[in-house]
């Protein structure tokens, strides 16, 4: 392509210079995308959704680079906004897209100006997508550098109009990267748009011929046949984007030359580019028309700002909360305020035990902190909600309510509820649920004053979650430590017993030294236990004859808490039960606290029922339960309702409460239940239910 005459002029004196940001530094930005990319940012959208928006604008995406650049980490030259969006994280994507909305906003472009730019803006995307649809067509593999290479021709044309403004659109420059256009340029401005384009480009010390395509894209096509890849599909790029509504013949020529493609195949990846930019190119000519339209995405910007200044103020609430509960209550604000939901109740993810768990409500209500809704999507559309990552209506499921739907129900106090889930990184967290009264108040969900919480509450939910696990992680320590200082005193203990074995006369002698031994084996085994606690997901197969359980853990405690007490221990075993798949260790642990427990409260005389018998449960299938009774005094109500909560002691008047939260732990490691029933006038009464090993896989994973 030979250079295109002009008549000579001279060039004109130092143009005043119509900045529109900062030192000029930034460029306008469409802001339709400007909007969308707040939207994907407030919604948590995954980072490829907010780099194919970014890929629609060549100013933001070039600050965008810009800024990464600058960082100490060398940016992925194939894929370079998408290392830029890794590298700089949503909070400063956010940051630069207000600034750019900033420059937008706060300039009064002419009218002329808007008309100009709503043509550059779409002839950049025009030109982006067609390079991004010509790469895999002619099996190039940086798909993203293809884009760009396309995306950023226009890129000097946005810095001459952001410098000269109506002195560059007195010259009526066409919105697309040209020879003719660089021509001008360089007779009035001493540059040109493609210079200034690559020298962008190349100050991001990218190892890519990116800024190279870009510099020499209007040379003599016989140059480019035997080029980078990259150089023709800029050039194809280039005349797709300034070909209007009809392709120009000439790319049909050097689709053939570039690549051996017909000019029916260059005709059809036209159609095809043209095809997935139309929603792009429906701006009209008119000047009025293109008004109007940037009007229209400007008030819709102004809108998405608002979004982030209230999802920042929601933020800042949210990081009060130090725990699930507090978390859970502050957001429960937080939902109730934008939306008309009756009550909001939320339920974590328990991933060992393979269940959702309740968050207790600030009114104290039991009920939310009791209900546990297994992982089976047929049980709840809790369930289903948390499987299927999205919301899940009672008011438009298509299948009956179940037993646990209907709890649900009458937990959000509405005529229906809805469930969404919280995730965190792609991983599932927890499920939130909201009662309203219809079908047109659960629609007030999907308002943008609602979605722009569920991000954030995930968010704080996963990091007190995560403090949770490094306060564990603190205690294992700890543990361990405790491990090392009791294993020498454990060893010297096991081996006097030995001595005393050997030394001692009589039967009696014997089995003492022998329940010294099983003793101070079971204080390792337990502690073992624990240390090896977050690697033990599977019980060890075994079968456990529970009768045989509870009578051996009597006759390891009659001599030390029975018999001194003057306690009777009567049994009432069905006999014939099935056996579990657990681990005894643990059971035998349990029961020991319980036992002793019950001793404790009778403390001189009383009697202590011992009863196993199987069962069946309608969410958990059939187990196998061990009661444990005593005809004590009680234990009294304020103690009763929190007796499973850590540091809560009713020694001397009672069972001792602190060991019951590790009781209730180890149940529940089982994959168990405990509960406790105790008055003035019947005593007190544990019931141990433990799974049944040919129902255990009811309530774990599936």
């Amino acid at each position: 392509m030979g250079l295109i005459s002009i008549s000579t002029k001279e060039p004109l004196p130092e143009p005043p210079v119509k900045l529109y940001g900062v030192q000029g530094s930034s460029l306008l930005s469409m802001p339709d995308v400007l909007a969308d990319l707040l939207s994907a940012c407030l919604q948590g959208a995954g980072s490829q959704a907010v780099v194919e928006i970014i890929l629609q604008d060549a100013p933001f995406a070039a600050h965008l680079i810009d800024v990464a650049a600058k960082g100490n980490n060398k940016l992925d030259a194939t894929e370079p906004v998408t290392a830029a969006v890794s590298s700089l994280g949503y909070p400063m994507i956010v940051s630069l897209v207000l600034q750019s909305a900033r420059q937008v906003l706060e300039h009064t472009l002419s009218v002329a100006e808007i008309a100009y730019l709503q043509k550059l803006w779409r002839t950049s995307r025009f030109a982006g997508q067609a390079a991004r649809c010509m790469a895999p067509s002619v099996n190039y593999p940086y798909i993203e550098e293809a884009q760009l290479c396309g995306l950023l021709q226009n890129l000097g044309l946005y810095q001459l109009l952001t410098q000269h403004g109506d002195l560059f659109l007195d010259k009526t420059p066409v919105p697309w990267s040209c020879e003719k256009q660089a021509a001008l340029e360089q007779q009035y401005f001493l540059t040109d748009h493609l210079r200034l384009a690559a020298d962008k480009i190349e100050s991001w010390g990218l190892d890519s011929f990116l800024a190279d395509a870009i510099r020499y894209l209007t040379v003599d096509s016989g140059q480019l046949q035997t080029a980078n890849p990259l150089f023709r599909i800029a050039r194809l790029a280039q005349l797709f984007a300034g070909s209007g509504s009809e392709l120009n013949p000439e790319a049909g020529h050097l689709g053939e030359l570039f690549f051996n493609l017909r000019p029916s195949e260059t005709a059809y990846l036209f159609d095809w580019v043209t095809s997935l930019s139309a929603p792009a190119a429906k701006v009209k000519d008119e000047d009025a028309s293109s008004v109007e339209a940037f009007n229209k995405a400007c008030r819709r910007l102004t809108r998405q700002i608002f979004l982030v200044a209230s999802q920042e103020a929601a933020r800042a609430r949210l990081t009060a909360g130090t725990t699930p509960e507090e978390i859970a209550e502050i957001a429960r604000s937080l939902y109730l305020e934008n939306s008309q939901v009756r009550k909001v109740h939320f339920f974590l993810l328990d991933q060992r035990r393979q269940e959702l768990i309740g968050i207790s409500a600030k009114d104290g209500s039991r009920l939310s902190r009791e209900l546990k809704l297994p992982l089976v999507s047929e049980a709840s559309l809790a369930a289903r909600a948390l499987a299927g990552g999205g919301a899940v209506s009672s008011f438009a499921t298509d299948q009956a309510l179940t037993v646990t739907d209907h709890l649900l129900m009458r937990l959000c106090g509405g005529k229906g509820f809805v469930c969404y889930p919280l995730s965190a990184n792609n991983h599932p967290l927890a499920v939130v649920t909201f009662g309203f009264d219809s079908e047109d108040e659960a629609a007030g969900l999907q308002s943008p004053a609602v979605t722009i919480l569920h991000p954030i509450v995930s968010a704080a939910l996963a990091q007190v979650s995560m403090g949770e696990l490094n306060r564990i992680a603190d205690g294992a320590l700890l543990l361990r430590r405790v491990n090392h200082e009791i294993s020498s005193p454990l060893t010297i203990i096991g081996n006097y017993a030995e001595v005393l074995k050997h030394n001692l006369q009589g039967r009696a002698g014997r089995e003492l030294a022998e329940a010294i031994t099983k003793e101070s084996q079971r204080v390792d085994e337990i502690v073992h236990y624990y240390l090896n606690q977050q690697d033990t997901y599977e019980f060890p197969d075994q079968e456990i004859d529970i009768n045989q359980l509870v009578q051996e853990t009597v006759d390891t405690l009659r001599d030390a808490e029975l018999t001194p007490r003057n306690i009777e221990v009567i049994h009432q075993f069905q006999q014939n039960l099935p056996r579990l798949s657990s681990m005894a260790i643990l059971i035998r642990q349990i029961l020991v606290n319980l036992i002793k427990n019950a001793a404790e409260a009778l403390d001189k005389g009383g009697y202590i029922t011992l009863a196993t018998r199987e069962g069946f449960c309608s969410d958990r299938g059939r187990y196998v339960e061990i009661h444990i009774a005593d005809n004590g005094p009680g234990i009294p109500p304020a103690i009763r309702d929190r007796l499973f909560r850590p540091v809560v002691s009713t020694k001397g008047g009672g069972h001792a409460g602190s060991g019951l939260s590790i009781v209730k732990g180890m149940v529940e490691d089982l994959g168990g239940r405990i509960s406790c029933h105790s008055g003035p006038e019947q005593g007190t009464s544990f019931y141990l239910q433990l799974p049944v090993v040919d129902d255990f896989s009811l309530f774990t994973d599936k």
